[in-house]
């Protein structure tokens, strides 16, 4: 009945990604794989083995950017695949680790840096509250009655 944590009624099928005959959720493996390039890049900033400070605008605004997109993806245009949908998540998580190095070399204020991390949390909260909505309202135009998730 559920798939990579997704009714399998079909209509979900942006959502999802097969990989080696599997079924995954396309926006919690964006974000895990995210995180995962994020940690390793925040490792190696936080060593020292590669600075951002001659492209610390570029750096900043692809993080704005990359938040954004990753936001508004919910858009019914860029939902068309799950693997948009994969892409998209691992831009906003990268975005908003950009978004965190941008500050920190522009700024250097910790107010502003730990502003910047609650806003980050602001965004994931509303990145899963924009994903609910939108199955909400896939499961609404839905015709498979016999679905457990339906919710007529």
């Amino acid at each position: 009945m559920f798939k990579g944590h997704h009714p399998t009624c079909g209509s979900f099928t942006n959502h999802v990604l097969q990989i080696r005959g599997k079924t995954y959720c396309a926006g919690c493996l964006g974000l895990l794989t995210g995180a995962l390039i994020a940690i390793a890049v925040g490792l190696i900033y936080s060593l020292d083995i590669a600075r951002f400070e001659s492209e610390t605008t570029f750096v900043f605004w692809f993080g704005f950017a990359a938040v954004f997109v990753g936001l508004i993806q919910y858009a019914k245009p860029l939902m068309m695949k799950g693997s948009v949908h994969f892409f998209l998540n691992v831009v906003f998580v990268i975005g908003a680790f950009f978004l965190l190095i941008g500050v920190i070399e522009i700024n250097g204020s910790l107010a502003v840096e730990m502003y910047l991390i609650v806003m980050t949390i602001y965004w994931i909260f509303t990145r899963i509250i924009l994903s609910e909505r939108e199955h909400e309202r896939t499961c609404t135009i839905c015709e498979v009655s016999s679905c457990a998730y339906h919710p007529h």
